[in-house]
């Protein structure tokens, strides 16, 4: 009886032994990260039909899984450096090496879970890719985790891998990612699901609210507009200043500004990236304007032309019309624009300066007149205006200054600066301005300084406008 016993024990022990052992445990599982393997990797948006049948080895980030019973499952493997996005087809059997534990280990991946991916690029059947930005599958020969779990406890003094992650998302991945209810379908119809995360959660998370291809498009944006303006500048034989950062002045180049007044609104961020020039004005403040012109012209034809993917992204989650502009922007006076809005009806003061609901209304009256959302007012009431800007000669009731807008509301604002030390001292007592505050800037103007002027913008706002977006 006794041996029965023990034979049953050592048969059950032998049948455990043989279930846990798998001769293809190696082609999936977690492994801890390695900073080098020698291997050629190749990028997600490189994955296309031309490369049918070749075998690849990818790297990024789990997008979503969907397990297609026990023996099948789909992981959208998101790379994070090309926002791209490819479909991976875990199937027991296509292959020797996947088995149904390879299935099961791949259904159980997590969000946002490293992986690297090896198998062959297939062209699916009769049916469009949804919810990717590559229309080609990967057949995966074997796929890992990369990561450690530190929701168990160590076994031997051993740490144990896993690929979950240790605390709950604050903000879902579905929540600002737009995706189709089914990622393959043979119709090419998908229903979507748009973001909806609140500002303050956003602001407070914005680190893990990166994986979506929308931020990571928004991002590239924001990064191809700052490139694209010091290189103009540059091209135009502007020299960078580089400073730390400061309360919200007189700016140089692009760099973080603190502001310091208190604001409840989205024209105002307590942190923006802040860029702008200054430069010598031989003859009139219009040569900063067609600095500005030259610029913007300049810088919507790249993003245009040169960031067609990334404007696709956000115009799928937040459709926007296409900027209208003109070769040569639009230049109206202050007065003309007044003007413009009492011809409508709209109660105004003539030198008392805009409110931002005036702005959006002539904003919609030159687009109507005009059909352009961009353009300039100069010449404001020198009343409304810093006390550093330089009166009109033909009028001092008036200012050699500017704002640009776009889509109605302001973007940038720029003038001729004072350079005559007299008329700024004078301008101080009449604003009431204490002098000691102005010394080191007053000492340069008692050297002398060329008549000059320039601009500031926020880097965010640009962006903003250019989608029509509420906020970025």
């Amino acid at each position: 009886m006794e041996h029965q016993t023990a034979s049953k024990k050592h048969t059950r022990s032998r049948g455990r032994s043989k279930k846990a052992a798998d001769p293809y445990a190696s082609a999936y599982g977690i492994v801890p990260f390695k900073l080098f393997r020698g291997r050629e990797w190749t990028p997600a948006r490189d994955l296309g039909e031309a490369m049918a049948g070749e075998h690849v080895l990818l790297f990024g980030s789990v997008r979503s899984v969907r397990p297609l019973g026990s023996a099948r499952a789909v992981v959208v493997l998101f790379h994070p450096l090309t926002s791209s996005t490819v479909r991976c087809v875990v199937a027991a059997g296509s292959c020797e090496g996947v088995t149904t534990r390879a299935v099961r280990f791949a259904a159980t991946l997590s969000r946002e879970t490293a992986i690297d991916v090896e198998g062959v690029v297939t062209l699916p059947e009769s049916v469009k890719v949804l919810g990717t930005t590559q229309q080609v599958e990967v057949q995966v020969r074997k796929i890992h985790s990369i990561g450690y779990d530190r929701r168990t406890k160590p076994r031997d003094g051993k740490l144990q891998t896993s690929c979950a992650s240790i605390a709950p998302r604050p903000v879902k991945l579905e929540e600002s990612v737009v995706e189709p209810e089914e990622e393959v379908g043979s119709t090419g119809q998908a229903g979507q699901v748009l973001a909806h995360i609140d500002p303050e959660t956003s602001l407070n998370y914005d680190c893990i609210n990166l994986p979506s291809l929308v931020d990571h498009a928004t991002l590239r944006i924001q990064s191809e507009v700052e490139f694209k303006i010091m290189e103009f500048l540059r091209m135009k034989c502007f020299v960078g200043i580089h400073t730390q950062s400061m309360l919200v002045g007189s700016n140089i180049s692009g760099r973080p500004v603190f502001r310091l007044e208190k604001s409840n609104c989205k024209m105002h961020r307590c942190k923006f990236i802040d860029f702008g020039a200054e430069m010598e004005i031989m003859d009139h403040y219009f040569e900063v304007c067609n600095i500005i012109n030259d610029l913007f012209i300049e810088l919507f034809k790249h993003l245009n032309g040169s960031c067609k993917k990334e404007l696709e992204t956000i115009n799928q989650q937040y459709p926007f019309e296409p900027l209208k502009y003109q070769e040569r922007i639009l230049m109206l006076q202050y007065d003309e624009g007044i003007q413009m809005l009492k011809e409508v009806g709209t109660k105004v003061k003539s030198m008392a300066g805009l409110s931002s609901e005036h702005e959006k209304r002539l904003g919609r009256l030159i687009r109507e007149k005009y059909d352009t959302d961009l353009f300039i007012l100069h010449r404001h009431p020198l009343a409304v205006r810093p006390l550093y800007i330089m009166p009109c000669v033909e009028n001092p009731s008036y200012s050699n200054s500017f704002d640009v807008f776009i889509r109605g509301e302001q973007v940038i604002s720029g003038s001729q600066r004072i350079h005559e030390y007299e008329l700024l001292v004078k301008r101080a007592a009449e604003f009431g301005f204490d002098m000691n505050h102005m010394v080191d800037y007053l000492g340069l103007l008692r050297y002398g300084l060329p008549p000059h002027g320039g601009f500031s913008a926020c880097l965010y706002r640009l962006v903003m406008l250019f989608f029509g977006l509420d906020r970025i």
